[in-house]
């Protein structure tokens, strides 16, 4: 065991370490991502840190800010927390800038010298190089974490029962009201039904067949996780479903808001595209269909991609109400990110008696260039929840099943609606909050149509082909592989087809150049109009 009593001195850290045992665990990129850490200036939980490296998943995994999404929820204010495989510390910043204090556990020197820089600058911290199973404390904690780190006792636990030992040597560092957090692959996720790799086999269909009946790397399905924390004594547990994992995080819901809203966490599951971290793969079927099947039968909770778990040995734990003071105080049932703009935004949905409000607010500051933006700005106004399914999905219900009259019946009713509902004095041009009203969110219900989730203030103009360009570069990507059978080659020509039903004269190229003005002011980087076009075709 390698123990890190961090001090703080004057412009540099000093580390004491004793020698005890570690672990063999490499993914192999280490080093690189120390020489990162060492260079970044900015090491904030909410901060991306060499985002241009992000097309390299491992670094993505270690350096982005989505790591954090998966807790970010929860509230640490004064807690001491262990968490055991602390790997490069993407998410022991986070409980680091939160927590009164932190004791990150790590099992190899090379990791551990990657979670030194990514915490250099932050003195109420431990660091301790160790096998989990060979720590020895008298100290009890708040809060014990695995954060992709259950799944491995498999392999670096010496036991005959090797997750229920992981288990309950994780119990045994807690309080007698302390919390265990697990965030964990779904042995049963839809992605991997829909044939992408298991996350630590690189093989398809290898978990949901069972895995071999070894002692390996080895996920569970919700039920399985649960029966095994009561087993070892941790039988209050929340159940919190991420999407599309636990790894990069997007969307957090309670498993409560999952079970009395289905339709929409199935819309929501299905709206993060499932990544194979292994090759690329394409999914065997359409998952934003199958969610929405599995969601009437009642079953979507059982196939989230992971889960968080948030187990405590007693029901009323102080530890557990302090952890979840903004989903119980604030009554907010999901949270959702967004990722890669200048400014990001944390989408709540709070209960409101048996309905739920959407509040948006930024994720930490409001951008400073709000008033100096020439294209859009954004701005929050809560709306009702709609429980029912999105446009978007009827469209590629329609397209799947090769139903070319209601595809092509739907998309004229709905952009007519679009135009009368939107219609100004000026036949060209549209009122301005019609940038939003795309069918992602739009819903149609009993011959009408809703729209919801306005939240961009437009700055400009916007004509009828240009809103007919940015609906189909923007919401009907995913129905490229279905134009084909209905006479259209690419998105362009289904564009230049809606532009000459309506008596449009369609302009590409100007279109391209102001979607690329609009990407750059929110996101605070280029899409090429070489590469929307691309996009068309």
């Amino acid at each position: 065991m390698i123990y890190f009593n961090l001090l703080i001195i004057p412009k540099f850290l000093l580390f004491i370490s004793s020698v005890c045992a570690s672990i063999k665990y490499k993914d192999g990129r280490e080093n690189e991502v120390a020489d990162i850490l060492k260079k970044a200036s900015n090491l904030a939980s909410t901060t991306d840190i060499a985002p241009e490296k992000y097309d390299q998943f491992l670094l993505k995994y270690h350096l982005s800010s989505i790591r954090s999404n998966a807790i970010r929820h929860l509230n640490f204010k004064g807690l001491d927390v262990l968490e055991l495989g602390a790997g490069m510390g993407a998410c022991s910043r986070f409980i680091a800038e939160n927590a009164a204090h932190l004791t990150a556990l790590e099992g190899t020197e090379e990791r551990m010298n990657s979670l030194r820089e990514r915490l250099r600058d932050l003195n109420n911290w431990d660091g301790i190089v160790s096998n989990y199973q060979d720590f020895k404390t008298d100290k009890k904690y708040d809060v014990v974490c695995f954060f992709g780190v259950f799944e491995y006792a498999g392999l670096y636990i010496d036991s005959v029962n090797p997750f229920e030992h992981a288990l309950n040597l994780a119990k045994s560092f807690l309080k007698e009201d302390g919390v265990l957090l697990i965030t964990i692959e779904n042995k049963n996720g839809l992605k991997y039904f829909a044939g992408l790799s298991e996350d630590h086999h690189p093989l398809p269909y290898y978990g949901i067949c069972g895995y071999p009946e070894t002692n390996d790397t080895k996920t569970f399905s919700k039920k399985e996780m649960v029966d095994m924390l009561k087993k070892c004594g941790l039988s209050f547990t929340d159940i919190h479903h991420l999407a599309p994992d636990y790894k990069l995080t997007k969307a957090v819901m309670t498993d409560e808001f999952v079970q009395n809203r289905p339709i929409v966490a199935a819309n929501i599951m299905s709206n993060y595209p499932f990544e194979d971290y292994y090759r690329k793969t394409k999914e065997k079927f359409q998952t934003k269909l199958s969610s929405v099947s599995l969601a009437k039968s009642g079953l979507i909770g059982e196939f989230s991609n992971s889960y968080l778990f948030i187990s405590s040995p007693i029901r009323d734990s102080k530890v557990k109400k302090s952890l979840l003071k903004f989903v119980e105080d604030g009554k907010v049932s999901s949270f959702l990110y967004t990722h890669g703009r200048k400014n990001n935004i944390v989408t709540k949905f709070i209960k409101n008696n048996n309905d739920y409000i959407v509040h948006k607010e930024w994720l930490t500051t409001e951008p400073k260039d709000q008033d100096k933006r020439s294209f859009v700005k954004n701005k929050f106004v809560d709306t009702p929840l709609y429980d029912d399914l999105d446009l978007k999905y009827l469209f590629l219900n329609y397209a799947y099943y090769g139903k070319k009259k209601e595809y092509m019946s739907l998309l004229f009713k709905y952009v007519k609606f679009i135009f009368d509902e939107y219609k100004t004095n000026d036949d060209s041009i549209l009122k301005k909050e019609v940038f939003d009203a795309l069918p992602n969110n739009a819903i149609f219900k009993n011959d009408q149509f809703f729209l919801l989730d306005e939240k961009h203030e437009v700055l400009f103009d916007i004509t009828k082909e240009f809103f007919l360009f940015h609906l189909v570069l923007n919401d009907f990507k995913e129905l490229k592989p279905f134009l084909k059978s209905f006479g259209f080659k690419t998105l362009k020509d289904l564009y230049k087809y809606l532009c000459r039903k309506f008596g449009i004269k369609p302009k590409i190229k100007r279109c391209a150049k102001l979607e690329s003005s609009i990407y750059k002011e929110l996101f605070g980087k280029s899409w090429e109009i070489k590469n929307i076009l691309a996009d068309l075709n």
